[in-house]
């Protein structure tokens, strides 16, 4: 689009920030429970296909003391098990399939870490990385030349790595893991940008400016 770049605007996309940044009494419940059943829970969300980077994840995982769940289905479900025994850390990983979305909400807020290893451009920005930080959850991601790594950005509100490289994204898991405080710090801040930059409000008001710019410039050239 660069020869029309002066009709163009970007819109980040929007979620609903506070359905995925509040819990009810019973879902805070589920998530104490899951917290104590896997103090180093770390969570991945997205269909099992190959742009998804799974295999890294698994393969990352394999130098990670934590407890990994992935959420979603996919062609690779097959494959990726196999490879999860394989690798031997069936006991460290578990699929859960397709689950309601309040049943992700309360696996990404019992989660130590959101896992986004996505390893093409397929992946334009992944919603999930807005929703764990609304969550105030910290992200490890890919440094993919898509909005990826522009929503939770390095060292701000996560970690971005080379996309399939396992080595560099089981140290920034393991970073985020063992440095509470650090971890912490990113986790706030990313509510906070959620907030300030990704609410469906600010997402329809965007839209709608766009929209009345576009009907005065019509009018204009009348």
């Amino acid at each position: 689009l660069k020869d029309f770049s002066d009709k163009c605007v970007v819109i980040p996309y929007g979620c609903d920030v506070t359905y995925w940044g509040e819990l009810s009494s019973a879902q805070r419940e589920v998530v104490d429970s899951l917290q104590k059943q896997h103090p180093r829970l770390v969570v991945a969300v997205g269909r099992l296909v190959s742009y998804k980077g799974y295999e890294v994840f698994l393969r990352a995982m394999q130098n990670v003391d934590a407890y990994a769940v992935i959420i979603g289905e996919g062609q690779l479900k097959a494959d990726l098990n196999r490879l999860a025994a394989e690798l031997d850390i069936l006991d460290r990983v578990k699929f859960l399939g397709v689950l309601h979305p309040h049943e992700v909400k309360q696996y990404i807020d019992a989660a130590k870490v959101l896992a986004f290893p996505s390893v093409t451009e397929a992946e334009a920005v992944g919603i999930v990385q807005l929703e764990a930080m609304a969550a105030g959850k910290h992200v490890v991601n890919t440094n993919l030349a898509t909005a990826v790594p522009n929503v939770a950005r390095d060292g701000r509100e996560g970690l971005t790595v080379p996309p399939s490289q396992p080595v560099e994204f089981a140290e920034a898991l393991r970073r985020l893991l063992d440095q509470p405080d650090f971890a912490a710090r990113l986790g706030a801040a990313g509510k906070e940008r959620a907030y300030a930059e990704f609410s469906q409000p600010l997402f329809l008001s965007r839209m709608q400016d766009v929209y009345r710019d576009a009907v005065r410039r019509r009018r204009s050239t009348r």
